[in-house]
């Protein structure tokens, strides 16, 4: 027995070092094996197991000492994550890899460094690029020698512009004339003067009156869950509990009913039945307030408005509850409280008051997330005892520990809690979710002295006020519930009259209601030196809701009447009438007066925003070369002088500005025409022009409006054409003489629009740079002709800047810097030597062509202008 023990130990020790040493060889081919994984990976492609949209393109690869640098554009249609990188030296044969964390969106150019010791010969590098996805991209790169700095004159010059330039920022350059003087007579003093009434209405007469809803964006949600399941159309999603179980609509009773039958987990929402109001997103709001109608019927609990922060993750149900503690007799309470997961239950606040059964009471719930400054959060409740008020004040700086941080809620809704064995039943009505107080409703522009009476849909007065010593009167809505359907508003004079009705199918809480002034009397007397005048214009501008006659009447002293200018039927009326010569019947006293008049069969709108007369006086043309700039977000056209000394320096200078009729941020542009003197405006209300004699803008047409960013206007050759933006691929031509679109051209073959979008004109042409696949291109739109003569492919993704040099050349600027130069005969692209001082940034940057001279308006925050002599 001793020997067979001596000899199974000495076998069991053999078999246990066997094992050991099976498991050393394998673990050093593993070790040997990883070495060489990812030359296998890069040669084999094992990780490629799935087909995918992913695509990289190189722009540029510039290796140094201890560094490659690769510019990537992703033309696919998906995000790409880079996680490693291989890197093998072709001379020497010497490899490295390691991890990369970098993210490409679509459409997007990225710069990524690569480090590693390898790098350190003139040798060319392989470098392989592994996505998340398993793909792998190859690209070879050689040493490239730093690029010697260009000596002059291809140095960028820059000048400060006195005006910081963002991403919405246009340009114009060339030759610019306005008059020397010109001269205003008059101005309507017009406060948009209009009309309403029956059969036929004259706008000279009596004022009569209008209630009309004027502002529902304070109001971001309001039901009263009469008509429609608010479950199955959308508004609510029960969060808490099994939908039919525990929260149903009761459509008798026009309400939402929660019927709590068991306690839930106290991790699930802390315990509580939250219904969830869908499409009220708060969390860009300072201010936000829950107002309603609720009734506890049975049981013991909490019922109330819920604020609640859905992100980030880590605080998901999380949420403030502003509730109506039933436990009765003298247990009765509003409280505030918070909830933090999982089971963290905070209370905020609390003030006793009795709540009866089966009794409908109104509240009103409110959080102030001004920055957590003041913060309150507050619930107000109406009862036997009146209004009684429960507020919890939100410190600075946060307490601690993290538990009583404030919360920040994003979204908003209706919860309840079970306490107890009864059955607990919560139902709401009438709920308003506002950016403002639901306690009111706004009615401006009354007349001091006017009373303003709301009245609900059976005739009963709701509330009344007379404007005192403002033209705004509140309507308390508390009382009859913030939502008064078939409501109706009327205003009384200060006699007592009945001068407007208006009735609606809902007034809420929070909407903003005006009272419109119509008729009066529409004259405009304008002063001016008669002596000076040359000619007369009176100019007009009228909308309308409907067809309508309108006419232009003017004064003439000399008969003592009225004198008809012009009469135009339609909807829109926008233009200077006629040239008035021989004007000293129609002046007296250095004035002159204007009658507008509207006649209609049928109720109209008509808005006048513009009735006056102005005098052309001298006319004389002063021109320079100018660079035009619409400032982005602002309104100002800047304008600035170019000139070119005897040794051919180039130097600018502000010259003057010009008030658009829109802020420029990406979804407008400018241009001039210099055969008309008239600088145009394309907005997304439609073309606009500028005229100097009038110092006023006018619509040239409403059919062609701006649709996005990269909004582009061209004039060529008496054409206007417009690039409506990202998102529409249709350029549109205007004969500015005719008034007619000669062309729409869908460019959608050749590629699209986007908010990088380029543009110049020659030669009675268009050059428009477009997004496409496997590379852009450029365009070239016959303006004249309407066709599509040319098209080039182009290597940068993204342009910056186009300019044509008025002969044979264009040139083109790219997000990382090159500048490139087109021979638009042969077609020939070179990349000039340029060392630029700045990076380009996309679609704020503009680039223009000035005598020999680039001029590169950056649009990153600077108010920067590079000149670059390129000859």
């Amino acid at each position: 027995m001793t020997v067979r023990k001596g000899v199974s130990t000495y076998i069991a020790a053999i078999f246990i070092l066997f094992i050991f040493a099976a498991f050393m060889t394998s673990l050093l081919i593993i070790i040997r094996g990883w070495s060489n994984l990812m030359t296998d990976i890069v040669e084999k492609q094992e990780l490629a197991t799935e087909k995918t949209r992913e695509s990289l393109t190189l722009q540029k690869a510039v290796v140094s000492n201890g560094e490659i640098i690769v510019t990537l554009s992703n033309t696919g249609q998906l995000h790409i994550t880079i996680v490693k990188y291989y890197i093998r030296d072709l001379n020497t044969t010497q490899t490295a890899h390691g991890d990369l964390n970098e993210v490409l969106q679509t459409e997007q150019t990225k710069q990524i460094t690569i480090s590693n010791t390898i790098i350190t010969q003139q040798h060319k590098y392989l470098i392989a690029l592994i996505t998340s996805r398993g793909n792998i991209f190859k690209y070879t790169a050689p040493y490239t020698p730093p690029t010697p700095t260009p000596t002059q004159p291809l140095q960028p010059i820059m000048y400060n512009l006195g005006r910081v330039a963002y991403d919405g920022t246009v340009t114009w350059a060339g030759n610019y004339s306005i008059p020397k003087t010109s001269e205003i007579l008059g101005t309507a003093n017009n406060t948009n003067l209009q009309n309403v009434g029956e059969g036929t209405v004259d706008i000279i007469g009596k004022p009569t009156y209008d209630i009309v809803l004027k502002n529902t964006s304070h109001v971001l949600y309001y039901s009263t869950f009469g008509t429609e399941n608010p479950f199955t159309n959308g508004e609510l999603t029960n969060l808490s509990g099994t939908y039919g179980t525990n929260w149903k609509w009761n459509s008798e009773e026009g309400c939402v009913e929660l019927t709590a039958t068991e306690n839930l987990p106290r991790e699930d929402y802390g315990g509580e039945y939250i219904v969830l109001i869908n499409n009220v997103d708060i969390s860009a709001a300072n201010k936000v307030y829950i107002a309603g109608k609720i009734k506890i019927v049975s049981g013991k609990g909490y019922g109330g408005a819920v604020f609640l922060q859905t992100r980030p993750q880590s605080l998901n149900k999380s949420f403030y509850e502003l509730s109506h503690y039933k436990k009765g007799g003298n247990k009765d309470s509003l409280e505030i409280r918070k909830h933090l997961p999982p089971k963290t239950f905070i209370q905020l606040a609390k003030e006793g008051v009795t709540i009866k059964r089966n009794a409908w009471y109104s509240f009103i719930g409110s959080i102030d997330k001004s920055y957590y400054l003041q913060g309150q959060v507050m619930l107000n409740l109406t009862s036997d005892a009146g209004m009684v008020t429960c507020t919890d004040s939100i410190p600075n700086p946060p307490p601690e520990p993290p538990s009583n941080l404030p919360l920040n809620p994003d979204k908003v809704g209706l919860g309840g809690y079970k306490e107890g064995k009864d059955q607990l039943t919560v139902c709401f009505d009438n709920v308003v979710v506002a950016d403002v107080t639901p306690e009111f409703v706004n009615v401006t522009g009354v007349p001091v002295g006017y009373e303003v009476r709301l009245y609900n849909g059976s005739g009963a007065l709701v509330d009344g006020e007379v404007a005192e010593s403002s033209d705004t009167v509140l309507l308390h809505v508390w009382d009859a519930g913030f939502i008064i359907s078939g409501g109706t508003l009327e205003l009384y004079d200060e006699s007592g009259g009945l001068v407007a009705s208006r009735s609606f199918d809902y007034v809420v809480g929070g909407y903003v209601y005006e009272v419109k002034k119509y008729g009066g009397d529409v004259v405009v007397r304008s002063s001016f030196d008669v002596l000076r005048v040359l000619e007369l214009k009176p100019r007009v501008s009228v909308s309308a809701n409907t067809t309508v006659d309108m006419y232009l009447y003017i004064y003439n002293y000399s008969s003592g009447e009225f004198e008809l200018l012009k009469h135009v039927s339609g909807r829109v009326w926008d233009e200077n009438v006629t040239s008035l010569s021989g004007i000293s019947d129609y002046v007296s006293n250095n004035e002159v007066i204007l009658r507008l008049k509207i006649l209609s069969d049928v109720p109209f709108v008509a808005s006048v925003d513009m009735l006056n007369s102005y005098a052309k006086a001298v006319t004389e043309l002063e021109s320079i070369d100018a660079l035009l700039i619409g400032v982005g977000g602002s309104d100002e056209v800047a304008v600035y002088e170019l000139s070119i000394d005897s040794s051919g320096n180039l130097s600018v200078s502000y010259y003057d500005s010009v008030r658009a009729k829109s802020v420029f941020n990406g979804y407008a542009d400018i241009t001039y025409d210099s055969s008309s003197y008239e600088l145009y405006l394309l907005n997304s209300s439609g073309l606009h022009a500028f005229n100097y004699i009038g110092s006023e803008w006018r619509v040239v047409t409403t059919e062609i409006r701006a649709t996005g960013r990269g909004c582009r206007l061209e004039a060529v050759g008496g054409y206007l054409v417009a690039v409506p933006g990202e998102g529409n691929n249709t350029i549109y031509i205007y004969n500015v003489e005719s008034g007619v679109i000669t062309h729409q051209i869908n460019v959608s073959t050749y590629g699209s629009v986007t908010k990088y979008e380029v543009t110049v004109v020659g030669n009675n042409k268009l050059y428009l740079t477009l997004n496409s696949t496997p590379l852009p291109k450029l365009i070239v739109i016959d303006v004249k002709g309407g066709g599509i003569v040319n098209v080039y492919n182009i290597s940068s993704i993204k342009l910056c800047g186009m300019a044509y040099d008025g002969s044979n050349y264009l040139y083109m600027i790219s997000e990382f810097g090159p500048v490139y130069k087109l021979d638009l005969l042969t077609g020939r692209l070179e990349t000039l030597t340029i060392a630029l001082i700045f990076y380009p940034h996309g679609n704020g940057d503009r680039l223009e062509y000035y005598s020999d001279y680039l001029l590169f308006v950056r649009g990153d925050g600077t108010s920067e202008l590079y000149v670059i002599k390129v000859r």
